[in-house]
């Protein structure tokens, strides 16, 4: 199998909690001129912060941050659908048992650790995450030449919270109007000390950064699991504050105005297409968030796309304990659908301002390899309400990140989208200005597991997938 199919693999065995794949060694897919943990774009840019972005299984991408001083480190999860910044404290109850890898804050070891009024805090997450704790302010660095003062929440009680390895928290980029306790998001907070008010991602999703998933893990008693020790043993994807990556995209930047969807990053949709059907209702909005897996859709429109695609759809059954088959158009919507191995399905097109960003079956169906069999699901999920005045709402995960770099530019509230490459060598002369590898500007401005398998996985495996796949999500 190629290389994004090894690290599919890897991820079902995660997520499907199965046993051992059978998978060829990764080889190298790019050559690098800093350590991957950035040190070397971070040693010379004052106002930017590279962070190097491991890719879990293609589960979740987390990167290293400090908090205090000392500085205390920690793997977090970027997600730029929430907004919230929260860590395991020290204080933390049992919950936190279940998690023995994870490094807590303790804020008697940091001398710049401040108190902070009405500092009760919660989050909730619809995979059925619940986190609770306390509000604190501290220093957050993000490089040598990159910190604030930042309130966020030290985690001391956690529900239903499992990882896909050993990463210790959330940090959410979106803006304050989403924080659940109501102070400025780190997000609002770094704009004072940016180079540019932006971030910019690049997800690769040919490269495993993890070790393979060796065993199941056991959910305790509050729902809690960490999927594995492991560590990553590199970081193939980034994320940039205070500039984009010319060398992790090809052309320019297209950018678009910010959507209906209030406080997140979201785009206004002209059209969804699948071939050349219109699959949608317009107006429709798009959020854009790094911290779901998959494209998530009304589920009438992505049932009507699973059923295009000729796909067998499977959800739980009356027991709630197996999947079993249903069509794909049930108003229930269903939890995964399977699509013949080799097959090739129509090109799913979101048209955004007049431009067309598409998705080919190389994004849309991941084939997976499970002893001798394989099975090829599509990278769909169902299960959206519509906006506050009914539009159709999708989100636009990490499926969409592999193909596109994306930049969140918060000083001018828009997205820019340009196809993404591994390492390319001419920029773009009207991204100059913030493109921190700007050496070489181009001239232009414009810019199967078998079906058997499948449907005796147990209910609670289920959830256990459909949580990982959603992401963290806030709503």
């Amino acid at each position: 199998p190629d290389r994004q199919g090894r690290a599919a693999a890897r991820q079902l065995k995660h997520l499907y909690q199965m046993r051992k794949f059978e998978t060829a060694t990764d080889k190298a897919v790019m050559s690098m001129t800093w350590d991957w943990r950035g040190r070397h774009l971070q040693s010379s840019n004052e106002g930017v912060a590279y962070i190097g972005l491991s890719n879990c299984h293609l589960s979740l991408y987390s990167g290293e941050i400090s908090i205090g001083t000392p500085p205390q480190s920690f793997r977090v999860d970027f997600d730029t659908g929430s907004s919230d910044l929260w860590v395991p404290s020290t204080k933390c109850d049992a919950s936190c048992d279940a998690f023995p890898s994870w490094r807590k804050y303790n804020e008697s070891a940091s001398s710049s650790s401040q108190s902070v009024p009405q500092s009760s805090f919660q989050v909730q997450y619809a995979s059925g995450g619940d986190v609770t704790g306390e509000a604190v302010q501290d220093v957050l660095r993000l490089s040598d030449t990159v910190s604030v003062e930042q309130i966020f929440g030290q985690a001391t009680s956690l529900r239903n919270w499992t990882t896909c390895a050993t990463e210790e928290g959330i940090f959410g980029m979106g803006s304050s109007l989403l924080s659940s306790h109501k102070h400025p998001s780190p997000i609002s907070n770094l704009q004072r000390v940016l180079r540019d008010p932006l971030f910019s991602l690049y997800l690769d999703d040919t490269v495993d950064d993890y070790p393979p998933f060796i065993s199941s893990p056991t959910l305790d008693t509050y729902g809690n699991a960490q999927g594995s020790a492991s560590q990553p043993t590199g970081a193939h994807s980034e994320l940039i504050f205070g500039a984009v990556n010319g060398k992790h995209y090809s052309g320019c930047l297209s950018w678009h105005d910010l959507g209906a969807a209030t406080g997140f990053w979201s785009v206004n949709l002209d059209g969804v297409q699948f071939g050349s059907q219109d699959v949608t209702m317009v107006p429709a909005t798009a959020i854009v968030d790094s911290g779901s897996t998959l494209i998530i859709g009304p589920t009438a429109d992505i049932g009507l796309i699973a059923e295009m695609s000729g796909a067998t759809c499977l959800a739980p059954d009356a027991t709630g304990v197996n999947l079993s088959q249903v069509s794909c158009t049930d108003p229930a919507g269903f939890y995964v659908a399977e699509v013949g191995c080799g097959q090739t399905v129509p090109t799913l097109d979101f048209i955004i301002d007049g431009e067309t960003y598409s998705l080919t079956t190389e994004d849309l169906v991941v084939d997976y390899r499970i002893g001798t069999q394989d099975t090829c699901v599509l990278r769909l999920q169902s299960g959206l309400q519509g906006t506050s005045d009914g539009s159709p709402l999708w989100i636009l995960g990490d499926v969409f990140f592999h193909e596109y770099y994306a930049a969140f530019d918060f000083g001018n509230n828009r997205i820019g989208f340009a196809p993404a490459a591994q390492d390319n060598q001419v920029h773009c002369k009207a991204d100059s200005a913030i493109d921190i590898g700007s050496t070489n500007i181009h001239g232009s401005s414009s810019g199967c597991l078998d079906a058997m398998g499948m449907h005796q996985i147990t209910w609670l495996v289920a959830v256990y997938v459909i949580g990982a796949l959603f992401g963290r999500r806030l709503f």
